[in-house]
């Protein structure tokens, strides 16, 4: 049986391929890229597919992989986890986290599928299509903020990484403080063993 695995096919066939409380990778892109952007699942061919001399279908793509590695570093990060299937049908088995640590996210999230052997190899025929923990998707989609302006804080992180970076690093230290305190209060409310007069060793 032949697949069609050209890149963005798959956003045009049937969405519904069933795994049990997962959806396909083609399905949980679609659902972050019409969240973030309104691009529906069937534009995403027609953006890849235009002449790039277009700028606004080269924003488009930006947009959009940007997205494939927003993605794809929740995936390697663990936060949601991910699963393969054999093209086809077959077992489902976990895809491990560090199968996420590539460099071109844009070109898995095109077929949403991987070669299992070659999984870091970007142009090797694809044999497992990928599938997402529902659930965890789920949660995570759903507490993403909407885009819109960025506040006075975030546009200077953002034109001053030395800044973002400072902040950062103050951040880690105060919650490495914060332990400490947590665990020294801990130790100083522990209750002593109550003595009573007459009662206890001599």
């Amino acid at each position: 049986m032949e697949f069609n695995m050209v890149p963005w096919a798959q956003y045009l066939a049937d969405p519904w391929l069933v795994s049990h409380s997962k959806y396909s990778l083609i399905s949980a892109f679609s659902d972050l890229v019409r969240v973030q952007h309104g691009f529906e699942r069937h534009e995403l061919p027609e953006i890849f597919a235009a002449d790039h001399a277009e700028g606004e279908n080269d924003a488009c793509r930006h947009l959009v992989a940007l997205d494939a590695a927003f993605l794809a570093r929740q995936f390697a990060f663990g936060r949601i986890a991910t699963f393969v299937r054999p093209l086809g049908g077959g077992e489902v088995v976990v895809l491990k986290q560090t199968f996420w640590e590539i460099d071109d996210a844009l070109a898995r999230m095109a077929t949403g599928a991987l070669n299992l052997e070659r999984w870091a190899d970007p142009d090797a025929a694809p044999t497992h299509r990928i599938f997402v923990d529902a659930p965890a998707f789920d949660e995570w989609l759903a507490g993403l903020k909407p885009l819109g302006l960025l506040s006075n804080r975030e546009l200077e992180e953002a034109l001053n990484p030395q800044v973002r970076a400072a902040r950062a690093v103050a951040a880690r230290r105060l919650g490495e403080i914060s332990d400490k305190s947590s665990t020294c209060h801990s130790e100083r409310t522990t209750p002593l063993p109550l003595q009573l007069d007459g009662l206890g060793p001599g």
